[in-house]
């Protein structure tokens, strides 16, 4: 009887194994309702404008907030022998470089918005070590946003989402104000008010050169590319308020035009001038006028999005929309498609 069960079970294998793969038949298009299409990834973001009445309503009534922390940290960029890490009272760090102070202000928890999905990539020297934080992400209320650094891009909250953070640590990253960063907090996502429902992220529009004033809250510039991004030069794309042609500097450039250029060229678009805008603004022998000259901005995009492919192309008229950090330089951090909008009359 056993026998004859062995047998048995054996045919059926044989069976199978001979039977046809599946895998391997033509596909029957009518197991399919409707035909396959392609479709583009968007990755929306609900961004509105901030206009007067339009706000988070953050922080709530007798709650702090992000100006709060902030103040706590020294107004100045601190000296290379100072402390640049500040915990709460107990708060074990396990840093033996002499650089961590106790803040009595700490911890603090507050309120805020997520306005960039956690998936910004940093790496920053924590007691003299470089840790990489491959998840930082940033919040904002209605009196400032700040760096949040994480070192997993999993996470249970995205852009628009209301947050609950106990911060027990803040640092600069490289000693100055602007590189502001929250080091250690613990997170809670909360449900929604009915105002939070639409899961909107605030901007306000820029026409100037990024500043201070402008370090880790929602801007939206308008321009033209004038370099877009590439691994050659890390994902950096430029962008300028005015289309600047790519000019061969054939020596027919009127020297003067180019020094008053380059001088008073550099604080609106920075290291490109010399290579890029002062040769198109002087070329032919023209003499120097400051209206010709554009208001630059440099867009860090994301690596994930270069994978995929995204270049724009040079030329292309666009608004983007993000925060403004400084890590080498100024710059917006772009991690999804919906924060670059092509704009028409390109």
């Amino acid at each position: 009887m056993a026998r004859r069960a062995c047998m048995a079970a054996l045919m059926a294998l044989v069976a199978v194994g001979c039977a046809d793969d599946l895998r391997k038949a033509p596909s029957d298009d009518g197991r399919y309702d409707v035909p396959p299409e392609q479709r583009e990834v968007e990755e929306p973001v609900h961004f509105v404008q901030r206009t007067p009445g339009v706000a988070y309503n953050l922080p709530r009534p007798g709650q702090p907030g992000i100006a709060d922390l902030i103040a706590l940290l020294p107004d100045r960029v601190l000296e290379a022998d100072e402390a640049d890490t500040f915990m709460a009272p107990g708060e074990d760090l396990q840093c033996n470089n002499g650089k961590v102070t106790e803040l009595d202000g700490l911890p603090m928890t507050l309120e805020a918005i997520v306005t960039l999905h956690p998936r910004q990539y940093l790496k920053v020297p924590i007691c003299d070590q470089d840790e990489r934080n491959y998840g930082a992400y940033t919040i904002e209320d209605d009196t400032g946003g700040i760096v949040v650094l994480r070192n997993s891009r999993v996470a249970w909250f995205t852009a628009g989402d209301r947050v609950r953070l106990t911060v027990r640590g803040l640092m600069y990253t490289f000693r100055s104000p602007t590189t502001r960063v929250v080091l250690v907090a613990d997170v809670e996502r909360l449900d929604p008010p009915s105002a939070d429902a639409a899961h909107t992220v605030l901007y306000d529009r820029l026409t100037a050169p990024f500043d201070i004033d402008d370090i880790t809250e929602i801007r939206r510039v308008e321009g033209v590319i004038i370099q877009s991004p590439t691994n050659a030069n890390f994902g950096t794309m430029r962008v300028a308020s005015k289309a600047i042609p790519d000019v061969e500097d054939d020596g027919s450039a009127d020297p003067v035009c180019t020094a008053n250029c380059r001088g008073r060229c550099r604080p609106l678009c920075g290291d490109i001038c010399e290579g890029r805008v002062c040769p198109a603004v002087c070329a032919g022998g023209v003499p120097f006028e400051a209206d010709a000259l554009p208001v630059c901005w440099s867009i860090n995009i994301d690596a994930e999005l270069g994978r995929r492919g995204f270049s724009p192309p040079e030329g292309a008229r666009v608004a983007v929309t993000g925060p403004v950090f400084e890590s080498f330089d100024m710059e917006m951090w772009v991690q999804r498609l919906g924060q670059i909008e092509v704009l028409d009359g390109n």
